[in-house]
């Protein structure tokens, strides 16, 4: 292998260690995390891998696949933040596997290797690897069926002009409808559309469509998602009406789930969320690099429509959330590794806008990094992240500058060493923040109080990293479920509140307090001061707290009826 393969290859390596570093080194943030792995906790305990369950209640907000993938690690390695991280780690790291090889296929190993190292080293693809979140194992999907579309297509279109056997594409069809059917099992019928909205035109250029359209690509799709569909509807026979209605157009057409955001959100998220390859593709547009031959040209025109037709699709949504971009992350990976040993301009101005931030994060550091809030991170800590990324930052700009015009693959390991390091310099202020946003601290300090007949009960609040941490369901007192930030629950909670059951109305929690058994522990959120304040007077004493919540009980103090004055006695 040529010595700058040999780099490239030794840095994906060193790559993927950093990134998969810590991942269980801090607790689950709040509210996504939390409950992601508790559904994905639940799905193990009960072996139910149908019907997804947020605290012993149906959870119809998303799909199977993801939280059956973490379950999987759950029930490999045990209940815990590495489990559920190594989940979507792993999608990630595959999604990044897939691009290299279709790289290679297009333009040779160096590119191959280039595209991998975009891939794994965009930030948003690293923000969301090592997050509990279903949106890395989608954009898998979503690229494996927008690459597999290509496959067919470009097969397709050659078998016109020779002989090339209809299973040489129609293999390729059907494992992009498999692709998509896997997707809507993820995060629904968004998997469906942009593979399609990106692959139907382009094969109307290549006079290819059968390769997109192919009746069995549908009884693929049907095959794979309609068992699932089928068995959930037996148990919740309103679900497919809650996923097509409220989940899916509700959230591209009205603002009714609160995800509204200005038509233009979504282009710096873009550019940020893939800095800085996204400079060195879009400023090698106008290159030739890659070729000029007809193929090349069809791979370039289709991954301008994976870049440009998702893009314009999601900024016309009414829902708009940053991970949305993830998909296109490959997109344009593969656009600056297509280019890679192309102009050096990209690279300088890549470095020049590394150099910039370098500059700016030395000087916040220098100045102690003013408006900080030092209740959720201490002022050390903020420093010390904000020296390390601006010397990363300086190295790397260095490096790349100063290796673009003659050694490119150095330019390359000089714009992702920043991102590399990320994890490492980062490390204590996530878990600062995971302190900060996590469950875990108050759960450790529960555990001691908590009996063989011990009860928790939450009251106007719910923390579902408290269960994962604790392995145990817990009662929520509510008006309407709000607490479980679940859209389905929400609408369905009349059907859900029951005195005894683990959604339950205020009044059950009244009467718990008023009881006052000694065998309760009351958990609230720390805005809920005058309902805390409550409890302390109907005799449950304070046990724990943080920042997010509180907990009471399970002592009681009462006053005595044969006790004299203001004399206590502790049941």
């Amino acid at each position: 292998m040529p010595r700058h393969r040999q780099w490239l290859a030794v840095w994906i390596m060193i790559a993927v260690l950093v990134l998969a570093y810590g991942i269980g080194g801090y607790g689950l943030i709040e509210p996504d995390e939390g409950r992601n792995a508790e559904v994905a906790r639940e799905m193990a305990v009960t072996n139910n891998f149908i019907l997804p369950h947020l605290n012993g209640l149906p959870y119809l907000d998303k799909p199977v696949v993801f939280f059956a993938a973490a379950a999987v690690m759950i029930e490999i390695f045990g209940p815990s933040e590495f489990a559920v991280r190594l989940a979507p780690l792993l999608f990630g790291l595959a999604t990044a596997i897939l691009v290299g090889w279709f790289a290679y296929g297009l333009w040779g190993r160096g590119a191959a290797f280039v595209a991998v190292i975009a891939t794994l080293t965009a930030p948003l693809a690293i923000a969301l690897s090592r997050t509990v979140i279903m949106d890395t194992a989608l954009s898998f999907f979503v690229v494996l069926a927008l690459i597999a579309f290509f496959r067919a297509i470009e097969a397709r279109q050659a078998g016109r002009f020779e002989e090339v056997s209809a299973g040489a594409w129609l293999g390729w069809s059907l494992v992009a409808w498999a692709a998509m059917a896997l997707g809507v099992l993820t995060k629904g019928p968004v998997a469906l559309a942009v593979p399609l909205m990106v692959a139907a035109p382009f094969a109307v250029w290549r006079r290819a469509s059968l390769a997109v359209w192919h009746p069995l690509g549908l009884i693929v799709l049907a095959g794979v998602v309609s068992p699932w569909v089928w068995a959930v509807s037996r148990e919740i026979p309103d679900f497919l009406r809650y996923v097509v209605v409220t989940e899916t157009w509700q959230r591209m057409t009205t603002d009714e789930l609160r995800r509204t955001e200005p038509f233009w959100f979504f282009l710096p998220v873009l550019l940020a969320g893939v800095f800085p390859w996204s400079i060195v593709a879009l400023s090698g547009l106008r290159s030739k690099g890659g070729g000029g031959e007809p193929d090349r040209r069809a791979a370039r025109v289709y991954l301008l429509l994976w870049l440009l037709v998702p893009l314009v699709f999601f900024s016309l949504s009414r829902g708009k959330q940053e991970q949305y971009m993830l998909p296109l992350v490959p997109a344009l990976a593969l656009m600056m590794a297509s280019r890679w040993p192309g102009r050096a301009i990209g690279y300088r101005v890549a470095a020049a806008c590394w150099g910039l931030l370098g500059l700016v994060m030395l000087a916040v550091a220098v100045s102690g990094v003013p408006g900080l809030d030092t209740a959720r991170v201490s002022a050390d800590v903020a420093v010390s992240t904000a020296l390390g990324i601006g010397v990363v930052a300086m190295a790397g700009a260095i490096a790349a500058w100063l290796f673009a015009p003659t050694r490119r693959y150095l330019a390359v390991i000089g714009l992702s060493m920043p991102l590399v390091a990320f994890p490492l310099i980062c490390a204590p202020l996530i878990e600062s923040v995971a302190g900060d946003r996590s469950a875990t601290g108050l759960a450790e300090a529960l555990r001691p109080a908590l009996g063989p007949d011990t009860e928790l009960l939450w009251v106007e609040a719910y923390s579902p990293g408290m269960s994962f941490y604790l392995e145990r369901t817990i009662p929520v007192a509510s008006s309407d479920g709000g607490e479980f930030r679940s859209n389905y629950i929400l609408r369905n909670a009349e059907q859900f509140l029951d005195d005894e059951g683990l959604l339950r109305p205020l009044a059950a929690a009244e009467k718990a307090v008023s009881d006052c058994d000694g065998r309760k522990i009351f958990l609230l959120s720390t805005r809920s001061r005058d309902l805390g304040d409550a409890i302390e007077a109907a005799g449950v004493p304070f046990l724990d707290g943080n920042r997010r919540w509180m907990a009471f009980g399970p002592g009681c103090a009462r006053v005595s009826e044969s006790s004299a004055g203001d004399e206590m006695e502790v049941e």
